[in-house]
């Protein structure tokens, strides 16, 4: 047993890490009142240089890491060389071996400096390590290999703060095998710190997306750790993700940011640091509804795809694998605004001058009056009476210019048009227009679309 270890820099340090003037990146604070061995084998230690320990336990730890101003240039030491697994050196050492590692209530923190705040930390952090050990190289004395064949990782309950201080992060919990080459997260939940969102939106200057995420399980299979640790390329065969509940909303009465535009998922996909594959990527059974506040309506407008299921195939930044002239695509089934069900084809094309995709879909049979919740706050239509048959469409876009077509088959319309930012006598002429000029059915009585 190892009590009270306390590691901590000086403040001439410190104060050196707040101003910029060091040429480090970060400074580490380490707090361990337990550190204990177990199952250790001191006369083997002693006479074969072979380390042998059944476990390691670190309990209420607390790690920080202490970010200060960015420094005007960053020396690389000689003792700063990159970490490679199969070449560790140790010397007078014929090998280690560790049973299990665990962390029981520990917390990690990163601590800004120059702001006097703390950016990320979590409330209890438990997990264990499992089944890893070195071997000395053949021929190379001294240099070690970290064998991670069967390394198994296991974190529980969890909560974390995000930085910013907007959104707190929780799962029950994460399993990773090494074996198996499967990593599973169950019970994520990403919710905003507010209990209203819209005090959250008082903080931002443009208008921007809040999110509420919850899913009941990710299951990522078949992926090679070694080459991202060692390569930096991360090769995914799957990616399961099931019970996925998302909410978005964006307070629409803040202005736009002009001059940052979102990009299009094959844009991307192509313009990544990292080389990321994955080969099939499957949401099931999940939901997602998106809002946006106007001036002037007190309901949100709201739109809800509900019983979602989705297959996204080739999603890559590999070069290689774009040159294939191979496209990603995304096929989606819901059913929309939870009645009629609404299906989506998009082909992502990534090797692509102009990055267009492309997209078909079908709407099946509804009430107009379902759409209520997304015309009213949106247009200002409030449809009162007709029946929607189908909407078929397809199109095309890329980040200059969009084009398609759609099919919208209905009968018996009626709508009320109420504009917030209109007089009374504009709005009648306008319900007056809306149920005079359009046509009441599609096709008509001539039966022509």
């Amino acid at each position: 047993n190892l009590k009270d270890l306390l590691i901590e820099p000086d403040t001439a340090f410190i104060k050196k890490l707040k101003a910029g003037e060091t040429d480090k990146k970060m400074g580490i604070e380490l707090s361990i009142p337990t550190f204990r061995l177990a199952g250790l084998n001191l006369y083997k230690a002693i006479t074969d240089n072979k380390i042998n320990i059944s476990k390691i336990l670190f309990k209420d730890a607390t790690c920080k890491l202490l970010m200060g101003k960015k420094p005007k240039k960053i020396v690389k030491h000689n003792d700063d060389k990159e970490f490679n697994i199969d070449s560790i050196y140790m010397k007078g050492l014929d090998g280690i071996s560790i049973g299990k590692i665990e962390f029981l209530r520990n917390k990690f923190e990163i601590y800004d400096l120059v702001n006097d705040q703390l950016i990320v930390n979590n409330k209890d952090l438990k997990f264990e390590l499992k089944d890893f050990f070195l071997e000395e190289l053949k021929g190379n004395n001294d240099y070690f290999r970290l064998h991670l064949e069967n390394l198994k990782l296991e974190l529980l309950k969890e909560e974390f703060m995000v930085p910013g201080g907007n959104y707190n992060l929780n799962f029950e919990r994460i399993y990773f095998s090494m074996a198996d080459s499967i990593l599973e997260i169950d019970g994520l939940l990403l919710k905003t710190t507010y209990n209203d969102k819209y005090e959250l939106a008082k903080k931002l200057k443009f208008t921007s997306e809040i999110y509420d995420i919850a899913v009941e399980k990710i299951k990522i299979s078949a992926f090679d750790l070694e080459g991202m640790i060692k390569n930096g390329i991360y090769i995914i065969d799957s990616v399961a993700v099931k019970g996925l509940h998302l909410d978005i909303l964006m307070d629409k009465r803040l202005p736009f940011n002009t001059d940052k535009r979102p990009k299009l998922p094959n844009q991307s996909l192509k313009q990544m640091r990292s080389p990321l594959y994955i080969s099939k990527i499957s949401i099931e059974d999940s939901h997602l509804k998106y809002q946006e506040k106007y001036e002037g309506y007190e309901e949100p407008m709201t739109a809800i795809l509900a019983d979602l299921n989705a297959q996204i195939h080739f999603a890559t930044s590999v070069k290689d694998s774009i040159s294939t002239g191979k496209s990603m695509t995304v096929n989606l089934q819901s059913n929309f605004m939870e009645k009629p069900p609404l299906h989506v084809n998009f082909i992502f094309p990534l090797d692509s001058r102009a990055d267009t995709f492309y997209f078909e879909g079908h709407l099946a049979s509804a009430k107009m009056n379902e759409f209520n919740k997304a015309s009213e706050p949106a247009i200002g239509v409030k449809f009162i009476k007709g029946d929607l048959k189908e909407i078929k469409f397809s199109g095309s876009a890329n980040p200059e210019i969009s084009k398609g077509s759609m099919t919208m088959l209905y009968s018996g319309l009626e709508a009320e048009v109420d504009k917030k930012n209109t007089e009374k006598d504009k709005n009648i002429f306008l319900c007056w227009v809306a149920n005079t000029v359009v046509h009441a059915s599609n096709p008509g009585k001539n039966n022509k679309l």
